[in-house]
């Protein structure tokens, strides 16, 4: 066994956290690194730090403007990068459903993690967003639709969420997340913007409903699916 010599790491000034900002010269820098490497699609997730027009409750301090977001998607496109937009859905959005406005629309109402796939209102906010983040920026032709990690799909029933009753019409809960995504896809797939949806970690249901018309969905594993 190799021994180990202990060493002492001294942090002058003693500060209480040491942190790093994003800002839009890093992003620059960032698209020109890839560029380097030969990347030509760099995906970018925002959440909140997008001044969502349509949803504005969500936006944080300091978030990218429509005008910010369209600059740094030119200046990727100078470089032959195509800037692509990142959203999750039904999934991984506490940072939208932990707003009082938003509160409504979870699946379980003590859990901000995820939205109720069967709210028509569910649609509405996402639609807007993308919307949104779609009209700034222009010249892409991707959006990476995420769908990583929809624990919960198909077992709320209650007056709020009824997607247990859904999942039994359809016959399991791969095919209601491939009806989420189909819906939400869609509306996506007919704007002039980009050619195809890109989406994570979808089951073998969500392909076969989708393989029809033609979207290209990233295989990285059947979890939640049956």
């Amino acid at each position: 066994m190799v021994g180990r010599t202990p060493i002492s790491v001294n942090l002058t000034p003693g500060l209480e956290s040491r942190g790093t900002l994003a800002c839009l010269d890093c992003l620059t820098h960032a698209l020109r690194q890839a560029a380097f490497f030969k990347i030509d699609a760099f995906v970018i997730k925002l959440e909140g730090h997008f001044q969502y027009s349509s949803a504005p409750a969500v936006v944080e301090p300091y978030a990218l403007s429509p005008a910010e977001l369209q600059k740094l998607t030119d200046y990727g496109l100078r470089y032959h990068i195509q800037l692509v937009p990142f959203l999750d859905g039904p999934a991984h959005i506490a940072f939208i459903l932990k707003h009082p406005e938003y509160a409504g629309l979870r699946e379980y109402p003590e859990s901000n993690y995820e939205l109720c796939a069967t709210n028509p209102d569910s649609y509405k906010l996402l639609l807007g967003m993308y919307q949104d983040l779609l009209a700034a920026n222009r010249g892409v032709k991707y959006f990476y639709l995420s769908t990583d990690e929809p624990y919960y799909i198909g077992k709320a029933n209650d007056s709020r969420c009824h997607e247990a009753a859904r999942e039994r019409e359809l016959g399991s809960v791969g095919r209601l997340l491939g009806e989420f995504l189909t819906k939400t896809a869609n509306v996506l797939h007919d704007q002039d913007w980009f050619e195809r949806v890109q989406s994570a970690r979808n089951t073998y249901a969500q392909r076969h409903a989708l393989a029809p018309r033609g979207y290209r969905l990233d295989w990285k594993d059947a979890g939640g699916g049956r």
